[in-house]
Parts: C-alpha cells; structure tokens; sequence
C-alpha cells in the first residue's frame, strides 16, 4: 500500500516503548524517514531506529522530556538537521495526564505533543494503549 510518506519525515514521540516501535516501523516501510523519540528508554529507541535502519529505512533515536519545552524544541532541532522537515507527528508517548478531555490544559497537551512556534502546516496523529483505560483519577475504567 502507498500511503505517499515516501520521502516524509515522521516523528513517533514515545517511539521506544509500548506501540512506538510498531508505529515506526510501520511509518519506516511506508518510506519515511522516521526519529524515533525517548524520553528514558534510550536502548529501546535505539532497538527500534536500529531495527528501521537494518531493514534498509532511515532512522535516528532523539530523546527529549516533552514536558520542557527547551528540550522539545532541541530535539526537533536534532530531526530537522539530520532528517529534514517533520512532516508528520504520531504522539504514542505513554506520559499522559488523568484528566477528562474538556479539562486537558494546554500545558498538560504540550506534555504529549511537542509545540512547534515554527510550523503552519503537517500531521499530527494521538495514538493510545491500554495504559489508558482510566479516563480520570479515582473514576472506573472505561
């Protein structure tokens, strides 16, 4: 299937644990060039960018805490110099907060998916596990 990422540039954020390494693998067969994001799991994003490049794709690991836009905003540095553009954002990070959709502040959004001052324009997809079966702290799981 061409789903026309050949060429594209994708950042899978929580790229090293959980469903990130299937997402970017899947990105990665696709044709994209794809940075596989950590925040702790530097031998896993690794593994997986690893795992792209062996089977012929264009990967690198970047780590960054999502939370501090510093360390945000170097990573995407990072992807842009060595990867081009970020084209696309799949946020499969497993950092999220309990909280009900219509009360997610900005700052808890930015947790989970990079701000970007410089971007008009792209993709963006928010990707879940089971690890967020419980919609809100002390309410039953969904």
């Amino acid at each position: 299937m061409d789903l026309g990422l050949a060429g594209k540039v994708v950042l899978v954020t929580g790229g090293g644990g959980g469903t990130g390494p299937t997402v970017a693998s899947a990105f990665a067969a696709e044709g994209a060039a794809v940075a596989v994001h950590y925040r702790s799991s530097a031998g896993r994003a690794e593994d997986a960018a690893g795992a792209i490049r062996d089977g012929g794709g264009l990967a690198i690991a970047v780590q960054a805490d999502l939370g501090n836009r510093d360390s945000t905003n170097a990573a995407v540095a990072t992807v842009e110099r060595e990867l081009g553009q970020v084209g696309v954002l799949v946020t499969a990070t497993s950092a999220y907060r309990s909280a009900r959709l219509t009360e997610t502040s900005d700052e808890d959004w930015e947790t989970v998916q990079p701000h970007s001052p410089t971007r008009t324009s792209g993709n963006a997809c928010n990707s879940g596990s089971s690890d967020a079966r419980q919609s809100a702290v002390n309410e039953k799981p969904l």
